[in-house]
């Protein structure tokens, strides 16, 4: 019995049923198309329903991602980004986080009367503890208008009285002035030989 080997060949080329030249043109989708501008959203038709504005700003205020607000509310990132900015130039975003404001303040309010009680009544677990007092005296010093981060530098340099006077030259020859400073030890008498 004997194999016979066919070499795999492309398959014969289909009738052309028309070409871009056949079809009809029609001007005003032309238009349209050379006019169309992918990377300006202006929310135009999201924008007229304020209900859903508002709820679009609520989330991005209270800082939901982009990408999730997108998903939940079933649109584009650069719609949130547009019906944000649109909600905005009408002077609406303002009162809406002043609302919002208001919202949290009563949970926090309220939040903290139950930690109150929680606490009184030992139900508060051991390991919680430091991370609530650390969250609530953060926030609290935020919200006093204290600073809620400490930066120490320390600069150590050894000055030693030949680099105290080579400053010292160093300055003269800037022809910067120099104001003599008040005597301190023998550090006086090493700068001024």
């Amino acid at each position: 019995m004997s194999t016979e080997i066919t070499s795999l060949s492309a398959p014969p080329p289909q009738a052309v049923f028309f070409d871009e030249l056949d079809l009809p043109i029609r001007e005003d989708v032309v238009r349209f198309a050379e006019g169309y501008d992918r990377v300006h959203y202006t929310a135009k038709i999201l924008g007229k329903d304020d209900e859903f504005c508002a709820a679009v700003c609520e989330l991005v205020l209270l800082g939901v991602s982009e990408r999730a607000i997108a998903r939940r509310m079933r649109m584009s990132r650069r719609s949130v980004k547009a019906v944000t900015r649109v909600f905005e130039e009408r002077g609406k975003l303002a009162p809406l986080k002043e609302r919002l404001s208001a919202k949290m303040a009563d949970l926090i309010e309220l939040g903290l009367d139950v930690l109150r009680d929680k606490l009184e009544r030992d139900q508060v677990p051991a390991n919680v503890l430091p991370i609530v007092i650390g969250v609530l005296s953060d926030k609290k010093a935020l919200l006093d208008g204290d600073p809620t981060a400490r930066l120490d530098i320390e600069i150590t340099h050894d000055v030693t009285p030949a680099a105290a006077r080579d400053y010292l030259v160093l300055l003269k020859s800037a022809r910067a002035k120099v104001v003599a400073l008040p005597a301190t030890s023998d550090m006086e008498s090493e700068v001024s030989r």
